[in-house]
Formats: structure tokens, sequence, C-alpha cells
């Protein structure tokens, strides 16, 4: 009967549902974890639930508990923690909570360590000095637990924070979840971490790298945005933090003339643009070099930035590889490495240079010089820092095979993904796809059988592998669908040689279609389904506006009124106000438009409007 009302207790005090067998008692661990501590005998996987259950006890019951440390020779604690510790992190993390326990014992503790004045800071540097950084945040978290009037050291937890940012792929998801148990606790005691500059590029790039847990990455760069000292309201203007706002949700909505409008109006508040936030720096960047019509704001921003500021940024130096990729100018490849090498700290070159984006980036700069040695180098580098590659380099290897639009390339792409492991292949049959689609249209004919037989092989090959179609493979897929659909040369002629628009009212129904069935599995090969007015897209917040302006496109191509102000109205209730619409039409339509002095002198004046744009305005009359 006593022994019942003792498990029934102990369960009510923890925060555990499970009961707690007679094995693991307090007299019967404390029997165990004593004889294994006299016989100074390394421990077994057995062992280790003992500790663990020992801990929850003595925690959940202090300060009435009565710990090892106190019932112990302490010769024979000293032998067995200076035995085992080196081997074990279960050792290490014992003896620390002991510590931690005994706190008001301070001459008990000097007797394990003779320099412990302060029990936290000694366990937590204790915990570092080992690479336990996992413990260390587990240490501070129970301190307060246990201490909960005690000031909470913002020093200690930012020392913390600083070796939770290095990469280290075997623990990142594990280092992510304590540092939102941080965050949690610091909002408990109605404090904020303040983040340094550095240490919210590193936490950020670190989960915008964790591919397979969206929703751990969404809430991690929500709080690094709200515990960052450049987040802090009392450093930024209020303006600055409104359009910083602005910014990330038109982000995230793939919105670049709004992404474009809030940056201009704020890129020289500062007086230089190191002073920005670099998660917004890092947004404009990616999506300015991800849209040709606004690509000129990356080589304006990347001309201002001081070479010691992005060599030693872990977001920022990555797009600027990509960006610089992506121009294909050789020279400046190499002068942004040589300022790289001179002005990188040393200890970033393991938080900066080995991070998951900037090896990927470096792959694909290698790739595109023809730099063979470079890619087995980087490659070498991924596996033997991350284990494996990702999607993303495959996907950088498949492209660079397809740069020349060839059929025999496009074999060799096929036949390279099919020696993939399916699950690292998706973003790579997009990157097929697209090339396929992409010559299609530029062909001015249908898909050949051979390109037909491509595409419905690597999708039955993607469902399979993802039935659910997590995979943002799906979106892209949407939109190539709907590239296709809509691209002027897909009209078809009637017989008095104007040309028919219905693939812009198909257009239309598919995505009407799509949005109201926004929980339904999308079609699998919409290229080939014999009832082009059942296709259901994968439709997104991200990519609702990119299928919404390429719709747009084809109607003013194809002299539809109705459908050009239908698209007009669905991205003004998705959020894309007017001018930022016809800042698009005048620099898609335009190439004057595309230049920074063309833009700070009409754009920003509110000056543009369609009657200004003669093929606008002629392609809509009626």
């Amino acid at each position: 009967m006593r022994l019942a009302t003792i498990a029934i207790r102990y369960c009510s005090s923890t925060s555990k549902t499970r009961l707690l067998s007679t094995k693991t008692l307090p007299s019967s661990y404390f029997n165990h974890i004593s004889k294994i501590i006299s016989e100074n005998k390394p421990l077994t996987e057995q062992d280790k639930p003992i500790f663990k259950d020992y801990w929850e006890h003595a925690s959940n019951q202090f300060p009435n508990s009565t710990t090892i440390l106190q019932d112990t020779e302490l010769q024979n604690f000293n032998r067995f923690i200076k035995n085992n510790k080196k081997n074990s992190s279960t050792i290490r993390g014992f003896y620390r909570r002991e510590i931690l326990l005994n706190k008001e014992n301070l001459p008990l503790l000097q007797s394990i360590a003779s320099n412990l004045e302060d029990p936290l800071a000694f366990c937590i540097k204790d915990s570092l000095s080992t690479k336990d950084v996992a413990i260390a945040a587990d240490l501070f978290i129970l301190y307060y637990r246990l201490y909960p009037n005690e000031p909470l050291n913002h020093d200690l937890a930012s020392d913390i924070i600083s070796a939770m940012s290095f990469q280290n792929p075997r623990h990142d998801q594990l280092h992510l979840t304590k540092f939102l148990l941080l965050i949690r606790l610091f909002k408990k005691h109605n404090e904020q971490l303040q983040l340094t500059t550095g240490q919210a590029s590193n936490i950020s790039n670190k989960a915008l790298s964790m591919k397979g847990s969206p929703a751990l990455t969404k809430h991690i760069l929500m709080e690094v945005m709200y515990n960052s000292n450049n987040s802090n309201m009392t450093s930024r203007s209020e303006s600055i933090t409104t359009a910083y706002h602005i910014i990330e949700t038109d982000f995230k909505s793939r919105n670049a003339a709004g992404v474009f409008f809030a940056w201009k109006k704020i890129e020289n508040r500062y007086e230089s643009l190191a002073d920005h936030d670099p998660r917004i720096l890092y947004m404009v960047l990616k999506i300015c070099m991800n849209n040709k019509i606004y690509k000129h704001v990356c080589k304006d921003i990347i001309s201002r930035l001081p070479p010691e500021y992005y060599s030693n940024n872990s977001l920022i130096l990555p797009t600027i590889i990509t960006y610089i990729v992506r121009a294909g100018n050789l020279q400046q490849a190499q002068e942004l490495m040589d300022n790289v090498n001179n002005n990188i700290l040393p200890e970033n070159v393991r938080n900066v240079f080995q991070t998951r984006s900037c090896l990927s980036s470096l792959l694909k700069m290698h790739l595109k010089f023809n730099d063979s040695q470079g890619v087995d180098r980087v490659l070498k580098q991924i596996h033997e820092v991350f284990g494996e590659h990702s999607q993303e380099d495959f996907q950088a290897i498949v492209a660079h095979i397809l740069k020349n639009k060839t059929l025999d390339n496009i074999v060799k792409a096929v036949n390279l993904v099919s020696k993939i492991p399916e699950t690292k292949a998706l973003l790579a049959y997009g990157t097929i796809i697209n090339t396929i689609v992409d010559w299609q249209i530029a062909s001015n004919g249908r898909f050949d059988k051979k390109s037909t037989h491509i595409i419905n092989d690597l999708l039955t090959k993607a469902h399979q592998v993802d039935p659910k179609q997590k995979s943002t493979l799906w979106s892209i897929l949407a939109s190539l669908y709907i590239k296709r659909l809509v691209h002027y040369k897909n009209f078809k002629k009637s017989y008095d040689s104007e040309r028919e628009t219905l693939n812009l009212d198909l257009a239309k129904l598919i995505f009407l279609k799509s949005c109201s069935n926004s929980g339904q599995t999308c079609t699998i090969n919409p290229f080939v389904h014999s009832s082009p007015q059942n296709i259901v897209l994968k439709i997104t917040n991200k990519n609702k506006i990119i299928l919404l302006r390429n719709i747009a496109l084809g109607a003013i191509k194809g002299c539809r009124k109705d459908i050009f102000l239908w698209c007009c109205t669905e991205l003004f209730h998705g959020g894309v106000p007017i001018k930022e619409l016809i800042l698009d039409w005048h620099a898609m339509f335009d190439h004057r438009f595309r230049s920074i002095e063309s833009l700070e002198d009409i754009k920003l004046k509110d000056k543009l409007s369609i009657a200004d744009f003669p093929l606008i305005k002629n392609a809509l009359k009626q």
C-alpha cells in the first residue's frame, strides 16, 4: 500500500503521466547508483534511465530531496567522476546536476572542484568545454527552476546561444529545440534574450537548413526576430520596424515589388547598409535575385556592403555567392573569394564557411565556372561535415548538366537522378521538368513522346515518394504548368488568324478550383490530363502571386482585359497594392526601367500608370 501511495504522489508531482516501477523508487535507485559509484563501474545502457529518473525525482522534490552527493563518500564520488566523465555524457550531466542541487553547500562543492565559486557559471562553462551544449541549456533551465528568484544570467545564456549557433548536423534540431526552451524561460521572467547580430544570423541559418521541419524553422525565425538586439524597438524607429514587417510579409508571399518599395524607402536610413537587420538584407537579396526585374537591387546592395561584414555573416555570404553564380561573372567571383579570405575571422571559418547553405553555394559556384577540383573538394566537405548531400546539392549538379538544353543532356540528367535516393531527388525532378517546359515553349511546339514519358516517369516516382505532396516540387509543378498554359505561343490560332485565348479561361478555372480544394491531393501530372478542367494544382501563399502574375502576363499578350482585371483584383486582395502591380508591368515590358536611376526618379514618386504604357493600354482596349 505504501509503495502505491509513493508512486501516485511521484506521478502527480511530475509533468509525465507514467507511474514509476518499484525499481525506480528513491531507495532503489539510490542504492543502485551508490553501488555503481562505489564499484567505479562504467555505465551500461540499462543504467542510464536510473540516473535520469533520479534527476527527475530530486528536482521535483527540491529543496526537500536527498542527493547522491550528500550520501556518498566524496573519495568514491570524485574517483568515479574522474574515471568515467570522459566517455559518458550521462556522468557529466550527473555531477553537474549534483552541483546545482547542492548549491548552498559550497564547502561540499569545493571538495569536487577547488575553483568552484559560482555553481551555475562553473556548470555551464564546464559543459561548453566538453561540447555538451544541450546539457548546458538543460542545466541553465534547471537552475532557474530550482531557484526561481535568482536573476537570469544573460552572459551565460549568451554563451550557450553562441555554442548552439555552430553548425552541428547531428544535434542541430536538438539545439534549436533547446533554444526555444531558453526563449520560454526568458519569457516566463518577462525578459528578452537579446541575441547579437552574429547569433541571430547563425541561428537563422541553422533553422533554414532544417528542410524537414518547416514548423520548427518558422518558430525559430519568429523568435529570432523578436529576441534580436536589432529587433529591439528602442534601436529601430517605428518606420523602420514597419518597413521590416512589410518586407517580411511580402517576402513570404513572393511579392518582389512590395519588398522593393519597402526597401527603397529605408535603405539609406543608416550610414552603412550593414546596420540593417541581416535577416532583412537576406530577404531583399534573395527575392530580388530570383526576379530578373530587380536583380540590379542585389548589385547595388552588394557593392555597398563592407567585405568584413558579409565575409563573417552566415546568412549574407551564401546569398551573395549565389547571386554572383547567377550573374556568371568569373572575375567578380574571384574578387569576392579574395575579399572573404582576407576578411573572415578565424573563429568564423566553421561558423560561416562550413554551413550547409554556404557549402551549397560554393558547390554552385565551382560548377558554374567548371572548376572540377573545387567541385570535388566541396562535395567531400559536405559529406564530411553533414554526412550526406542535400536535395539542393543534387539539384545544383542537375542544373549544371542542363545549362545547355539538349535532349542528350536531359537524358544525362535523368540517368543521374535515377541513381540518387528518391527522397533526395525531388527538387532535381523539378529542374528537369522546368528545362523541358522551357524547351517546349521556345520551340513553339508540343511535348514530343520522349519528353512526355520523362515528365510522367519523374512525377510518378515523386508521388510514390511523397504521396502527401509536402515537397515544394508540387508548388513548382503548378507554376510550370500555368506558365506553359498561358504563354502566348501556346494560344491556338482560329480560322480568322486571331489567337484563341481559351487557355486563359482554363487557367482561371484551374486556379479557382485549386484554391477551393486546397486540402485535396493535386493532379500528379497535369501535362497529360485528359480533362484539363478537372486539374487541381498545389497552390500556396508562396506561389499564388507568381501564378496570378503569369496569367496576367498572358492576358496582356492575349488582349484579354477581363482576365487581366480579374488577376489584378486577386493580387490586390492578396496584399499587392496597385502601384506595385504597375511597377511590375513597367519593369517587365520596358527595359529602360531596369536601372537604379529610373526606379529612383520615376517609380518611387508614384508617377507610373497603365496610361503611360502603350503596350498594356492598347492590348486591353475593348
